[in-house]
């Protein structure tokens, strides 16, 4: 491809989903964008499966580069992608959704608009046509806003850093060059944004929300991979609210009072354990109730009846939550101790994105010094050919110079001779003229 610096760079972290990557990639190279105008880099998180082939038969076919990285996590994972990245603006797309023909220029249209480095575009993502939506998929996209809430969004409409979803957002590189990336200590997918637009929106932050710029989710979701992905969730808004001791995150965090003003971790945990079970206990009902009504409605002929034995079971499973949830506060207060060098990682990693965008600027300007060298060279040859044909035209003078003196000179020796010849013949024609006269006289 060429040297000339795409207009998007299309940032897909991904681990060990080669199948859905493919899908992914086939949406890309069917962009109504021109190739050269847009790059695709895939950072692979550590996969052991055939991420790398695929990527290898996409190479051809569109500007894509691979990147391996040592199962590092999503966040370093899309950083990665933006130190490799040459785009002015970045497209941060999942590796199991596809990408709708127009979506790279309806990006771009959408900055063109919107050209302050502090505006993010977010685009419209959902279910693909082949999917058979469920209604728990409806519900966590729709009514629950559990993946996503484009529930009343106005297209153009202008929101807060809680919009900026990466899966389907897209920013300046510079915004991000200035203010920061994504956290590394946010390993799993789900906050790492989230906490990103937190501290862009110290430094005015604004989303837009573009409808045109459309992409597909291709993945059905269960009820056990969303339950799984609420767990992981909680985890990242945990972390979420010790790194930013503000009323905003931790109401953005729903941690109850008595968390945020006492918290209690590690080995504190055990001794406040009945303090700390009755904020999650009206959760768990909940859990208890869904999980009853899924079984009324999707098994017609179930009971809602409890048997001895089902409310023992469900007592055993509160009591492993109970354990889960120990365990929980005691990992939360290794990470507190890690935070610390965790935040120094993530600075350096801003650092390194700035040193990066550093020298970007420095190679430009070297190749426009190299330019303005190649253009002084013309212009001084240009000049050394002006000043031989200046010296031809003075050689050309001297030697014109010379035959005029030469002509001048020829010219007044033949009007003195010519003068001479004059005087003689008047001599000789009044010498003839008196002769004629006395001949008169004679007569």
């Amino acid at each position: 491809m060429g040297t000339k610096p795409p207009a998007i760079s299309v940032i897909i972290p991904t681990f060990n989903r080669s199948a859905m990557l493919a899908d992914t990639l086939e949406s890309f190279a069917a962009q109504s964008l021109p190739k050269n105008r847009y790059e695709v880099i895939v950072v692979d998180d550590g996969s052991k499966d055939a991420t790398r082939e695929v990527c290898r038969d996409f190479a051809s076919r569109i500007e894509l580069k691979y990147l391996h990285i040592d199962n590092s996590g999503t966040s370093a994972a899309k950083n990665t992608g933006v130190l490799a990245s040459r785009g002015k603006i970045l497209l941060f797309f999942d590796d199991d959704d596809i990408a709708d023909h127009r979506l790279l220029e309806e990006h771009l249209n959408a900055h063109e608009h919107h050209q302050a480095e502090n505006i993010a575009i977010l685009g419209y993502t959902t279910w693909a046509p082949t999917l058979s939506v469920t209604p728990l998929m409806r519900y966590v996209t729709d009514i629950g806003g559990f993946l996503f809430a484009y529930g009343g969004l106005k297209d153009g409409q202008m929101l807060d850093f809680t919009y900026l979803w990466a899966g389907r957002c897209s920013c300046k590189r510079s915004f991000l060059a200035k203010h920061g990336v994504f956290n590394r200590q946010f390993r799993a997918p789900g906050i790492e944004d989230i906490e990103l637009g937190y501290r862009l929106s110290k430094f005015g932050l604004r989303v837009v929300f573009h409808r045109a710029a459309v992409s597909y989710m291709t993945r059905a979701v269960t009820f056990d991979e969303f339950c799984e992905r609420c767990e992981r969730q909680g985890e990242a808004l945990f972390l979420f609210s010790q790194l930013h001791d503000d009323p905003i995150v931790q109401q953005y965090c729903q941690l109850a009072d008595p968390l945020i003003e006492n918290r209690a971790v590690g080995v504190d945990a055990e001794a406040r354990w009945p303090e700390i079970a009755a904020l999650f206990r009206e959760k768990v009902d909940q859990a208890g109730r869904v999980e009853r009504l899924l079984a009324w409605g999707f098994e017609p002929e179930a009971t809602l009846k409890e048997s001895d034995n089902a409310a023992s079971k469900r007592s055993a499973q509160a009591e492993a939550y109970r354990l889960q949830m120990h365990e929980l506060f005691v990992k939360v207060s290794e990470r507190e101790r890690l935070s610390s060098e965790g935040a120094a990682a993530h600075q350096a990693e801003a650092y390194r994105l700035q040193m990066h965008e550093l020298f970007a600027k420095v190679s430009e300007l070297a190749a426009q010094e190299e330019g303005y060298r190649l253009q002084m060279r013309e212009l001084f040859a240009k000049v050394s050919e002006l000043a031989a044909q200046e010296e031809g035209y003075r050689l050309q003078m001297r030697e014109l110079f010379a035959k005029v003196s030469e002509l001048e000179r020829l010219l007044s020796e033949r009007g003195a001779t010519h003068q001479a010849d004059l005087a003689k013949q008047t001599a000789v024609h009044q010498a003839e003229l008196a002769k004629l006269n006395r001949d008169v006289g004679d007569l």
